[in-house]
């Protein structure tokens, strides 16, 4: 068995980046950029999180798995986060 320590500790670091890194996005004021920011973030801890510890990392089948999971989702986050955006400053307006 293989010890996977190495790749563990690298993807804690990662994730701890990533969250320190969303700490001090929240505090922007609100804004799509900053929604946008902190979905983006959230999906590439997800990956993480996934690949290693879920072991998706090995799988043959992980492009699709990937694509499916985790690229279509973040487009359609970032759609909405978007258009409610934009209504919600349309409707400010009038």
């Amino acid at each position: 068995m293989e010890n996977h320590a190495k790749t563990y500790t690298i993807t804690l670091a990662i994730l701890l980046v990533i969250t320190i890194i969303e700490y001090i996005v929240n505090f922007m004021e609100t804004s799509v950029i900053k929604i946008i920011i902190l979905s983006i973030l959230s999906f590439v801890k997800a990956f993480f999180i996934v690949a290693i510890f879920m072991h998706v990392k090995y799988q043959k089948d992980r492009n699709v798995i990937i694509f499916f999971g985790f690229l279509i989702p973040l487009i359609l986050i970032v759609y909405l986060a978007v258009m409610i955006y934009f209504d919600f400053g349309i409707s400010v307006a009038n």
